[in-house]
């Protein structure tokens, strides 16, 4: 092969890159607005009493390799307890970051597939 020749395989090989980007952009795209989504639900089930632990609720994006992930938190030393011990509260409920979170997996599915679509067309 000549230096400066493009073979077929280095093509393909090319195509399936960016391919591989545009993939990882829109699971980074799709898993942000979700995150956001859940978090924003959660806070209107979320027990309030001082509203410090409310005003905590936040997502992030973390990747390793070829790893991505959405991490959804609420950054109070009470907030695990809160969450699941059952109780009556005057505002909000227990699980209120499982619930959302839960009813939200199908939704991530269906926007995860669809923005996937569109990486490769």
């Amino acid at each position: 092969m000549a230096t400066g020749q493009v073979t077929g395989l280095e093509v393909c090989l090319a195509n399936v890159r960016k391919i591989e980007k545009a993939f990882a952009d829109e699971a980074e795209k799709t898993l942000k607005k979700w995150g956001g989504d859940i978090i924003d639900k959660s806070e209107d089930m979320c027990p309030v009493d001082t509203g410090e632990m409310k005003a905590t609720g936040d997502h992030k994006i973390e990747k390793e390799g070829s790893k991505i992930w959405v991490i959804l938190y609420y950054n109070t030393d009470y907030a695990p307890t809160v969450h699941e011990k059952p109780a009556n509260h005057k505002v909000g409920q227990s699980g209120f970051l499982r619930i959302p979170f839960n009813s939200g997996v199908p939704k991530l599915a269906s926007e995860l597939a669809a923005g996937l679509g569109k990486a490769v067309k």
